[in-house]
């Protein structure tokens, strides 16, 4: 078995700040969406785990 050297790891970290920073836009989306209730709100969670699934 081979030991992922630093660049591997490096160029893995940006795919998962990004995982993190969609999941943090579905948090505020949802939270938005309860405090608007409105169907624009509802749109922004969509697009934000839409963004998470691709991310992933």
């Amino acid at each position: 078995m081979s030991i992922p050297n630093k660049s591997t790891a490096f160029r893995n970290e940006p795919v998962f700040s990004s995982i993190r920073a969609a999941a943090t836009q579905v948090a505020k989306a949802k939270a938005n969406a309860l405090a608007r209730s409105q169907s624009g709100a509802i749109k922004q969670v969509n697009q934000a785990q839409h963004s998470v699934k691709k991310a992933s």
